[in-house]
């Protein structure tokens, strides 16, 4: 006797209901736990007052750890511009404060990735991640010999920024019919494309606490045509390998201390102890938002970021308007953001010359019945 599709779609949504609860109590007791813990540590060292004294720091990271879950844009995209713009932090400041504290918020989104299973690129990761944490780890020691000044920090991240979120708006100008699951790196040159892109985002993170997901994530979704909402996730773990390490060698070198403010008076440790709470949390529901909005509407949140952070570029770097070497490096700067553009966007389309798959509604049942196999 053939049993009915509708008796089997009930059947898949009830169990398909028990998954989710069960994803959701673990994924709700993780940051609790978390946030527990840090309660504990700041009572039990009294620094729930230097916590107190820094409340910009976790203001900040309110708007800055839902980005960090929910688009390619680590927490440092807001983070780094807020603090070395409108808070007067140093650069070298404000990339350790971004790698300590997405060491925690980007931690904790991938951890909460695994535990709801939601879909990554798996084997992109294997790649990625050691390409991206190597990179971090040459750019820390060369950087450390050559430390570019704050002005032109401040400028090549706002071009790396401009550069992700022109490549994401673009790229919705050549559809592809069918994007993919995974991305498949059996072939040389795209398997080159996920090390060298990984390799220089660790790099760039190892200058502004963040990168390595922003190359991640365009060379996976934009050239390559992962679906977003996967290749977001995939940028997120990859960020959070590379934030730990960075955390740890933040650690190891003393750049970060728990004792006494730098040098410039900024009390780095302090502001990681503010926003420690609110990352845990902010960081998991951006994550959780990026598996649920469509492409369309998270291109134009990336494309807005990337015009807010040109925009307040313009607006609070004078030195743009009093350093001639910094207009020029600006103008040099622009002019190989539009030849990267173009070069990501001329993949894409190739790819989506490549896969010409018809369009084909998939109705929920079907969902529901392939659940229950």
């Amino acid at each position: 006797m053939t049993v009915p599709s509708v008796s089997i779609a009930e059947a898949a949504r009830a169990r398909r209901a028990e998954l989710q609860a069960r994803a959701h109590r673990r994924s709700v007791l993780l940051p609790a736990t978390v946030i527990g813990l840090w309660l504990a540590v700041m009572v039990a060292t009294d620094q729930l007052g230097r916590a107190g004294d820094n409340l910009a720091a976790a203001v900040t990271m309110v708007f800055g750890s839902f980005v960090a879950g929910s688009t390619p844009q680590g927490g440092g995209a807001v983070a780094f511009p807020v603090f070395t713009k409108v808070l007067g932090v140093t650069a070298a400041d404000a990339r350790s404060f971004s790698l300590a504290i997405q060491a925690i918020g980007m931690g904790t989104a991938a951890a909460i990735i695994g535990i709801a299973r939601r879909p990554v690129d798996a084997a992109a990761l294997r790649f990625a991640v050691p390409s991206a944490v190597s990179g971090f780890l040459f750019g820390w020691f060369v950087f450390q010999l050559a430390t570019p000044s704050g002005p032109l920090l401040k400028l090549a991240f706002t071009l790396v920024v401009v550069t992700a979120g022109a490549a994401t708006v673009l790229s919705r100008r050549d559809q592809l019919v069918e994007q993919l699951r995974a991305v498949p790196i059996d072939d040389a040159r795209r398997l080159a494309a996920v090390v060298s892109a990984a390799f220089v985002g660790g790099m760039a993170s190892a200058l502004f606490g963040s990168g390595a997901d922003i190359a991640v994530y365009l060379v996976l979704t934009v050239a390559f045509g992962l679906r977003p909402s996967i290749g977001v996730a995939t940028s997120v773990v990859t960020m959070a390998a590379v934030s730990i390490v960075g955390l740890a060698t933040l650690l190891v070198s003393g750049t970060l201390s728990f004792g006494l403010p730098t040098d410039a008076g900024v009390d780095v440790a302090g502001m990681w102890f503010a926003a420690i709470p609110v990352v845990v949390l902010g960081a998991p529901i951006g994550s959780w938002f990026a598996s649920r909005v469509s492409a369309a509407a998270l291109a134009r949140f990336i494309g807005g970021l990337a015009a807010l952070e040109l925009g307040s570029t313009l607006l609070f770097l004078d030195e743009l308007r009093t350093d001639r070497f910094l207009a020029g490096a600006a103008v040099v700067g622009l002019a190989g953001t539009a030849v990267a553009v173009r070069a990501i966007l001329a993949t894409r389309a190739t790819v989506a010359e490549g896969r010409p798959v018809r369009h084909r509604s998939i109705r929920r049942l079907d969902l529901d019945v392939e659940m229950a196999r």
